[in-house]
Parts: structure tokens; C-alpha cells; sequence
């Protein structure tokens, strides 16, 4: 435990510092927020590739599509026109989401009817902070601009049209952006540590969903750090690196998602088919996700929404299999449910967005932090109830099985040992000294039964039990043979005196405890004594043998007797005999 611990110890200080470095951003100078321009642009399904191709598309009031109406754009070539004479601002800024596309051409109009023209890829784009949004710069006029017309070649995402803005300056780091930062700093601290947690609880039992709950937990970590824009301010990453992270991250959460849902609700509350299923499901979401980061040309038409609509499967298995789990009456499967509301309904949102026609996309980051802090808490406690239940399990199959141990080495009446384990024991009990061997039997016992009956027969064995029970525990070991017969090893020096006690106890303990005897109940023995030297050349069989002989001496010279036999050596037949009677 201590062990445990100091590693829960350590890993809380690492999460400490990881919050203050995080924190630290606090302290970059914030720039004020940039100024995007009030106007929305118009589209129209063509590029421009030249001056006299844009004038004309510029007069071209009619071909272009102003309504307010926003909806997604589907991929290809698209152009934007945003009317700036207007504006009291100077666009420096072309600001949109990120997206796959082949080139970008940024023209601008000035009043005097003369254009800039600049073109761009995605790699020449620079990533801000906040939410996954990348900016480029627009081209300077001489003059008063009246007109930027932003021309996107071989389009893949939708977004990147319906979101793009034109702004003052260069996005930055913002006041807000800088309070969002060490909020999400806070959050992912939070979220590591259940990570210890289950790091602690793993090394105590191994189950598989401990160690999917980490994976799982550091892809929704991953998640964030990559959708903030938070990885830039670590480290600035080109734009088509941080796409390819920001879909592969989605595809790595949904499979880590499954296989942890897979491995933590309880085996018997699951059904066979969606079991099987997961595994399908999670590989193809990420083969999926890989794929559409390739961004084939056969399946850029479709934007965004082949990403969205691959994602409905494990979207719906994660459904199904919430309420399979809930109709069999699962108690992981609460934590879940209250845990992962948020993050399901903002991952609902964003497929919905994606694919409905005239909508908008909708990322809904703030519900997605709150779906990951609410799934942190609720699933960290699920995990921590999942473990101690499995250990309570474990716990109690281990006392059954000591119990059940127990119970199969003792003679379920009297509680003494039986004759199995007394034998499996003798070795090691001679090697401790227990050199004598009473073999006890109880007289007319048979008679008993049939007078009084078998319960007054097992109350007259347990009696005999609890006489063999007393005394000097450590220097005798009684078990019951069968029957009305007992065997009774004891050691040192008194070790016969020990065991003829013992019989002649048992009228005395029988008298005193069984009622409606109208006799007294005695026993004969046989008891045999051998030096240490002997010890080793006689088994227990060659021991009990000659011990029942003396018994049975004992039942013939009378009863209530005993036949003692003290054996001087092994090798030769010299040995010492005497007969004692009550």
C-alpha cells in the first residue's frame, strides 16, 4: 500500500506541474481581439483565374448567391466575394476553418478597378488559437479595396467556405483565448488523475478496462489539446499536419470509446452480437478516419460528410449497446449514462450539422469540454466502483474457496479433521513430534442409535468432539475416522496419559451434555508409541494397523479399556505392552 501511495503521490506533483507550466501562458502578453468585417460573402461555384475572369464575375451581380440563408457548401471549386467598400475596416486578414483544400487564390479589388492577386496552398496557411481555424493574408491595393473575391480550388470541407471571414489583423492570442487555455489546462489536469487511478488499480488486478480507461483518457486529453489549438502554443504545427491530427484524433477516441465500453460494462449484460461487433466497428473508424485524411480526390465531393457518416456506426453501437446494457439492468452502464450525455449529445450535433441539408456546422466545442469533464468524473467513478466490485468478488471467491478448503479437510459433525487430511498430514506431524497414535472407539455405540436414535447418536459424537478439543491443544490433533471411531495423535513425554485422559473424559462430557441417556457411554483404544529412531521406517497405514489390533484387544478383554503398546525398536520385534482399564 505504501507503494501505492508514494506512486499516487508523485503522479498528483507531475499533474501540479503540468498545470503551473500550462499556466504560464497567463503570462504572454494578450492582444486585443481582431475585428472581422459585418458583412456576409456570396458564393458562386466557380474559380477565377484571371483579372478579366474576376472583373467580369465582379459586375456579375447575377451569377453570385447572396441569400442569408448559411448552409454547407458541398466540395469543388467554389469562389467568395465579399463587398468591403463599405466597411470602415481595412481586411488584412482572411480568416476560415480548416479544411483540405488544393489552392486558394485571394484577389482584391480597389476602386480605381485594379486587382491583387495572390495564391496560396494549405501549407502556406498559419494556424491560430481558440478552435481549428487557419489565416491567411490578403493581398494590399493601393486606394480604398472594394472587393475581395476568395477563389478555392478542389474544396473538401464545407466549412472552410460558410466559415470564412475577413478580418483586421492576424487573429493572435486573445484575453478570451488565454482564459480558455488555462481552463482547458485545469481540465486536463483533472483528467489525469484518474490515469493514476487506474495506473494504482491496475497493479492491484489487471483488467483490461483499467488500461483502456488510460487510453481512453489520454485520446480525450489528445482530443482537446489538438481541437483548442492548444498544440499550437506548444509548438507550431503546419496546417496539414494539425488536419491530419485533428481527424485521426476523432477516429482514435470513437475506437478507444468502443473497446473501453466493451471491456467495462459487465460480461453477462452484454449481448454476444455487439461484443463481437466493437472490435469491427472501432478498426473502421479508424481506417476510415485515415482514409478521408488522405483526402482521395474520388471523395472530396463529399466534403465533410464522408467523415460524418462513417462515424454513424460507432455512434450507433455506443447507442445500442447503452441500451442493451440498461435493459439488463447493468450498473456500469448508469455511470456512462449520466457521465457521457454531454459529449454524446455534442457529437449528435456535429454528424447532424454536418450531413442535414442547410445547416450549418456546428462543432459544439463548449458542450464537448463539458461532456469530457462530466465523463471524467462520472466514468472515473464508474471505473473506481467496477474495480472494488471486482475485488469484493474476488475477495469472497477466495473465502469461499479457504472456506470450501476447510470444510473438505473436516468431518462436517464434529468439526475435527478427517481421515484424508490427517493422513496427508502425518509426515509433516511426526516430523514435529507427535509420536503417539490413539485409535478410540466408542462402546455399544450402535446401540445407542438404535435406542435413542441418530440425533442423540450425533450429540454423543459432537460431546466426544469437544472433549478431544480441550486441554492442551498444541501437544494433540484428534480426527474422526468414521462412524463412532476417532484417532487422536499426541506428543512429549506424557503424550499416553494425554490421550487415556481424553477417554476417560468422555462419559463425564457426554453425561453432562446429552440428555435422556440412561448409561453411561465409554470407550476402548489402542495406542501405540514409537521412539524417534522408529519414526522414519513405519507409514501411517503400518501404524494404523497395529494400533486397530490393540483396539480391537481392548474390545475383547472387556471394553472401557485401553491397550497400550510402546514399541522399543523398529527393527526387531522387542516391544512393551500394558493393558489399563477404567
Amino acid at each position: 500500500m505504501s507503494d501505492m501511495r508514494r506512486s499516487f503521490i508523485q503522479f498528483c506533483l507531475a499533474i501540479r506541474a503540468v498545470l503551473a507550466a500550462l499556466g504560464l501562458t497567463l503570462l504572454l502578453p494578450a492582444a486585443a481581439a481582431a475585428q472581422p468585417l459585418q458583412s456576409s460573402p456570396c458564393f458562386v461555384n466557380q474559380v477565377f483565374e484571371s483579372e478579366a475572369a474576376l472583373e467580369r464575375a465582379y459586375k456579375s451581380q447575377s451569377r453570385w448567391d447572396c441569400s442569408k440563408q448559411k448552409e454547407e457548401r458541398a466540395g469543388g471549386d467554389w469562389s467568395l466575394r465579399f463587398d468591403v467598400a463599405q466597411s470602415p475596416i481595412v481586411p488584412q486578414v482572411l480568416n476560415t476553418r480548416l479544411g483540405y483544400f488544393e489552392r486558394l487564390r485571394i484577389a482584391v479589388r480597389n476602386d480605381k478597378g485594379k486587382w491583387s492577386i495572390e495564391g496560396f496552398g494549405l501549407e502556406d496557411a498559419k494556424s491560430t488559437f481558440g478552435e481549428p481555424m487557419i489565416e491567411f493574408p490578403v493581398p494590399q491595393v493601393s486606394g480604398k479595396p472594394v472587393a475581395v473575391i476568395a477563389s478555392f480550388t478542389g474544396n473538401g470541407h464545407g466549412s472552410t467556405l460558410s466559415r470564412a471571414m475577413l478580418l483586421d489583423k492576424p487573429q493572435g492570442l486573445s484575453e478570451s483565448t488565454l482564459i480558455q487555455f488555462m481552463s482547458l489546462a485545469a481540465l486536463i489536469g483533472m483528467m489525469l488523475v484518474p490515469i493514476a487511478l487506474d495506473a494504482i488499480f491496475y497493479r492491484a488486478q489487471r483488467r483490461s478496462f483499467l488500461a483502456w480507461h488510460i487510453v481512453l483518457t489520454l485520446s480525450f486529453a489528445g482530443m482537446i489539446v489538438t481541437r483548442s489549438g492548444i498544440i499550437n502554443l506548444i509548438a507550431e504545427v503546419p496546417p496539414d499536419i494539425w488536419r491530419v491530427m485533428l481527424i485521426m484524433a476523432t477516429g482514435v477516441m470513437a475506437a478507444t470509446a468502443l473497446m473501453f465500453l466493451r471491456s467495462y460494462i459487465e460480461p453477462d449484460r452484454l449481448s454476444r452480437r455487439l461484443r463481437a461487433a466493437i472490435p469491427i466497428v472501432a478498426i473502421w473508424t479508424i481506417l476510415l478516419s485515415a482514409v478521408h485524411a488522405a483526402s482521395l480526390e474520388v471523395l472530396r465531393p463529399l466534403g465533410g460528410n464522408f467523415h460524418s457518416l462513417g462515424m454513424i456506426p460507432a455512434f450507433a453501437v455506443i447507442l445500442a449497446l447503452m441500451v442493451d446494457a440498461c435493459r439488463k439492468r447493468s450498473r456500469a452502464v448508469i455511470f456512462v449514462l449520466i457521465g457521457w450525455a454531454p459529449i454524446l449529445l455534442a457529437s449528435f450535433i456535429q454528424i447532424s450539422t454536418q450531413i442535414l441539408p442547410f445547416a450549418l456546422q456546428n462543432d459544439a466545442l463548449p458542450l464537448f469540454y463539458i461532456g469530457i469533464l462530466s465523463e471524467g468524473i462520472a466514468t472515473a467513478m464508474g471505473v473506481a466502483d467496477r474495480f472494488f466490485a471486482l475485488r469484493r468478488e474476488r475477495d469472497d471467491a477466495i473465502s469461499e474457496a479457504k472456506e470450501l478448503g476447510r470444510l473438505s479437510e473436516r468431518d462436517g459433525l464434529t468439526g475435527l479433521y478427517n481421515r484424508r487430511t490427517l493422513e496427508g498430514r502425518f509426515d509433516d506431524l511426526r516430523q514435529q513430534g507427535f509420536d503417539t497414535m490413539a485409535l478410540l472407539d466408542l462402546d455399544r455405540f450402535k446401540q445407542i442409535n438404535d435406542r435413542f436414535g441418530h440425533r442423540t447418536g450425533d450429540a454423543v459424537l459432537v460431546a466426544c468432539a469437544k472433549v478431544f478439543n480441550s486441554g492442551r491443544r498444541r501437544d494433540s490433533i484428534a480426527a474422526r475416522l468414521g462412524g463412532e471411531e476417532f484417532m487422536i495423535l499426541t506428543r512429549g513425554r506424557r503424550g499416553l496419559q494425554l490421550a487415556e485422559k481424553f477417554r476417560q473424559a468422555i462419559p463425564v462430557r457426554v453425561a453432562a451434555e446429552v440428555e435422556g441417556l440412561d448409561c453411561p457411554v465409554t470407550a476402548s483404544m489402542g495406542v501405540i508409541s514409537i521412539p524417534s529412531e522408529g519414526l522414519q521406517g513405519m507409514d501411517f497405514a503400518e501404524l494404523y494397523a497395529r494400533a486397530d489390533t490393540l483396539l480391537y484387544e481392548a474390545k475383547k478383554a472387556g471394553r472401557n479399556r485401553t491397550v497400550h503398546e510402546r514399541i522399543m525398536r523398529f527393527d526387531t520385534p522387542e516391544s512393551a505392552r500394558s493393558v489399563e482399564a477404567a
